[in-house]
């Protein structure tokens, strides 16, 4: 997993990585996943292919405002 020291937010390539990462491993293994403070499980595989979906489309240029993206921060 990345890590990140500064307390600045994140970049929207920045979070599709890690969430890319998260899904991935999570599928592969099952085990739960940590973003910024927040665990992911495989419970939350669809919600994190909906934030994947939403950030490719974002950095595509064509993406409508998020209703449910938290906001992230470094830590």
């Amino acid at each position: 997993m990345a890590k990140f020291s500064t307390s600045n937010e994140y970049t929207d390539g920045e979070l599709l990585a890690l969430f890319r990462e998260a899904y991935a491993q999570i599928a592969a293994t099952g085990v739960s996943y940590s973003i910024a403070g927040r665990q992911w499980s495989a419970a939350d595989l669809p919600s994190i292919r909906d934030q994947i979906e939403w950030l490719e489309s974002r950095i595509d240029g064509d993406a409508k405002p998020a209703q449910n993206l938290a906001r992230l921060v470094r830590r």
